[in-house]
């Protein structure tokens, strides 16, 4: 299921703020966050789990995330015990940003209580509220780097990216949001020529967003 161009697996259970997915195996339980929370804490630079094993109780941190944006922990209100944890997160958190449901997950646990009362399927409209409520916009992967140009005409954003990307590592990914109505036709002809990668895009009333990767 997508809402808001967010994507939430249906197969999938969630925390009551649609913030963590659960996936069942066997006696146990893989987690890991939504890429609407992925979106909503921005690029994660550090993750730090409390423990690597033994019980935790409910409401009590199973890791810390730290952003560009933000410092968020992750609670589950349930008891449980941590299986195992995936220490390759912790040394490449893009995988967390941008493969949050495959490689890049947090933990595998085994609850020691029924957790059915906190777990929860899809639900469009729920989730759609959530989302709203935090204005969260998914693309398909998070920026390195955002660059807003708002009132600037595209000759002037594409001498910027010009500079930009001639300082920038391979991978590196820029989110643009620009109201010039050339937008779209720029963009297009300059990742062309540049061979640069233009990711994903969108216009949301008189906005373009293009998330390009050098």
């Amino acid at each position: 299921m997508k809402v808001n161009s967010c994507d939430f697996p249906e197969n999938l259970a969630y925390d009551e703020d649609f913030k963590i997915w659960f996936k069942k195996e066997e006696l146990f339980f893989k987690l890991g966050i939504t890429s609407a929370y992925s979106w909503y804490i921005g690029k994660i630079n550090r993750i730090r789990f409390i423990r690597d094993n033994g019980i935790i109780e409910k409401n009590k941190n199973l890791c810390i995330i730290e952003s560009d944006k933000k410092i968020e922990a992750i609670r589950l209100p349930f008891t449980f015990k941590i299986v195992n944890v995936n220490t390759y997160a912790t040394i490449n958190t893009k995988i967390v940003n941008n493969n949050c449901y495959d490689e890049g997950w947090l933990a595998i646990i085994q609850p020691i209580e029924d957790t059915s009362r906190y777990m929860y399927n899809c639900d469009e409209d729920k989730i759609r509220e959530k989302i709203n409520f935090y204005n969260i916009k998914c693309f398909k992967m998070i920026p390195d780097i955002y660059l807003y140009e708002i009132g600037t005409e595209c000759s002037a954003v594409i001498a910027k990216l010009n500079e930009m990307f001639s300082r920038l590592n391979y991978n590196d990914v820029v989110l643009i949001v620009s109201d010039d109505p050339t937008a779209y036709v720029e963009m297009v002809r300059w990742t062309d020529q540049t061979k640069n990668k233009l990711i994903d895009y969108r216009k949301e009333n008189d906005l373009w967003f293009f998330l390009i990767k050098k």
